[in-house]
This record gives structure tokens, sequence and C-alpha cells, in this order.
């Protein structure tokens, strides 16, 4: 464990995940802690590259978001691959698919999983890089009937929270090696309403993360949590489809 794992601090009241076992069954639970966000605790040793040292100069095939050609998916049919500039929120509004993608979001901008009031709409990242390069994106939200999709060696990096919910109705994710790098945080987990949520994790296997070099535009910050749940109890079952990878360079209690 690196010496970033190690911190004492005053805390405010936040929610963020511990991971049971118990046959076959993996389940998420929230707790209340405290949080470290305003903590002096810095990154420690040598920054690694990060997704905008490596892609950040790259040209752009398409601009895509708010206030271009392109401020949803259905215009570029079912999947897209290439360089994407994100440069204003991007609507996701058909089963969409980004592959073999390296994408570069403006800071402040989402990726929104539209609501569909019948069957579901499916967002898939596979074998691609979403990245911001002077600051942080805001994340992939996630609305109701919706589902999100990452594997492939996908990399998700510089978000202020990679994956969210934003409604507890019929949400579902299935992510697979995929890593979550230099997020304040990876995946939220959120009840919103006071009904059961059916917020869930359908598949979990060979996902890290990791905060390799401070978060942009801080000089020494780390990422806060690779999961975070409030008042979400998850079942993964069977355990087959549970891989754990520690955490690396996290503030943890």
């Amino acid at each position: 464990m690196s010496k970033n794992t190690k911190h004492k601090t005053k805390w405010n009241k936040m929610f963020i995940v511990l991971i049971f076992f118990f046959n076959n069954y993996m389940i998420v639970k929230s707790q209340i802690i405290n949080d470290p966000c305003n903590s002096d605790y810095p990154f420690i040793g040598i920054p690694e590259t990060t997704l905008c040292d490596q892609y950040g100069n790259l040209p752009c095939t398409i601009f895509v978001g708010e206030g271009t050609n392109i401020p949803s998916s259905h215009i570029l049919g079912s999947s897209y691959t290439g360089n994407v500039c994100i440069v204003g929120d991007f609507k996701i509004n058909n089963n969409f698919t980004f592959i073999n993608c390296i994408i570069k979001i403006a800071p402040g901008v989402d990726i929104s999983v539209l609501p569909v009031n019948i069957g579901k709409r499916t967002f898939v990242v596979d074998n691609s890089k979403l990245f911001c390069c002077t600051d942080l994106w805001e994340g992939i939200y996630l609305w109701h009937n919706t589902v999100i999709i990452t594997k492939n060696n996908t990399i998700i990096e510089d978000a202020k929270t990679a994956i969210k919910n934003l409604t507890d109705i019929n949400t579902s994710l299935n992510i697979t090696n995929t890593t979550f790098n230099r997020n304040v945080i990876g995946i939220f987990l959120n009840q919103i309403s006071s009904t059961v949520s059916s917020v869930r994790i359908d598949k979990f296997n060979s996902n890290r993360f990791t905060c390799t070099s401070p978060l942009n535009g801080t000089t020494n910050q780390i990422s806060l949590a690779g999961i975070k749940s409030n008042n979400v109890p998850l079942a993964i079952n069977p355990k087959s489809t549970l891989t754990i990878i520690p955490l690396r360079d996290f503030k943890m209690e």
C-alpha cells in the first residue's frame, strides 16, 4: 500500500463503499464516514504520464456536443470510431457505442445517457480513452431505463465522477476491464427516491481504480473514492463475475 493511503484529518459526512462477501454474493453497503476532500494529504511519488500527455495534441476527427452540428449521438448512427472532441454536453439518445476512440472532453462537460419510457437505452464504451486536459469534466450521467457498458481496456480519466446515476429507476452497469484513473470519484451509486433502489451492477470484472498523478487543476490532490454509495445496497451473483483489483494512491481511512 502506498503512503497516499494513510491519513488523518477532520472529516465531514459522506457515503463511500464497503465490500462484503457472503457465500456466492458480493454485497456492497454504504457507510457514513468523514470526507477527506479538504485534507492536505498530497500525492506522493513520481507522477506518471496522463492521457492528455499522450493524446492531447491529436487532431480531432469530429467535434460533438452542445453548440456543434452533432449535439447528440443519433446523428452518428449506432457507433463511431476515431478521434473525438466533446466540446459541449453530449446526449446519448439512441443505443450507441464509442469503439476504439480517443475522446478529449472539455472541462465541465457531461455525457448524458437520456431516459426512455419503454425498453432500455445502452451506451457502450469499448476500448476507448476518455480524458480532459486543463481541468475536470463532469462524467457520464445515467437516467432511468439506461445501461452503461465499459470494456476492453477502456480508460476513464479526469472526471469529477466518471459514472453517476441521476435517477434510481432501472439503471444498470456492466463494467469490465476498465481503468478509472485520476477521477475524484470513479462510480457514484445514488438512491434518489424513497422507494427501493433499482440501481444495479450486472457485471464487474477486472477493473482498476488508480490515481497515478495529481488531479487536474491541483498540484497534489488525489482521488477520493473508487466507488461511492449513497444508500444503494448491491448484490453481484455469482461471485465469478467479480474481480477486485486493489486501489492505488487513494485516500483511505
